[in-house]
């Protein structure tokens, strides 16, 4: 998504929200993450949801805080920061929330081994394959660029 931000004389200047977010990780060490960015084109201010761990210090939030509104500051903008504590989470916690006590994972775990076993090692992989082509192309034309060229063949086309 891209957020216009204002009109110079050489033209529009809009700013990536994803764009945004991953300069602004690029401040961030570990367990600090971006979690939201808005901008708000009147005040010409970025607001931040920066997540912290439960157990941080008011000093680790303010060494964060200058460096991120010093990268903000030299883009023109002023910042504003939300601050959004997140629980400590185990890798083997998250494993077990996110994946075992998922029903649609193990229909397809059961989907896999069953299709493996019909279809043979060679046209399993192949199906494989044009799963995962198809996923990336599903992705590439549903993204921003992918709908901006998708717009353009309809207009050659005359639709």
């Amino acid at each position: 998504m891209y957020y216009f931000w204002r009109k110079t004389e050489l033209g529009k200047i809009s700013l990536s929200r994803d764009g945004l977010a991953r300069y602004i990780s690029a401040f961030l060490k570990e367990p600090f993450t971006c979690h939201h960015v808005t901008l708000s084109p009147a005040e010409s201010t970025l607001f931040l949801g920066i997540g912290c761990p439960e157990d941080s210090s008011p000093l680790d939030h303010k060494v964060v805080q200058e460096k991120v509104v010093e990268a903000i500051r030299q883009l023109g903008l002023s910042t504003r920061i939300t601050w959004i504590e997140q629980e400590n989470v185990s890798v083997h916690s998250l494993i077990s929330s996110v994946l075992v006590n998922r029903p649609i994972l193990w229909g397809v775990v059961g989907f896999a081994v069953a299709a493996l076993f019909i279809m043979g090692l060679k046209w399993f992989l192949l199906a494989g394959i044009i799963g995962v082509l198809a996923f990336g192309a599903s992705r590439a034309i549903f993204s921003e660029k992918g709908r901006e060229y998708v717009r353009m063949i309809e207009k050659r086309i005359g639709r």
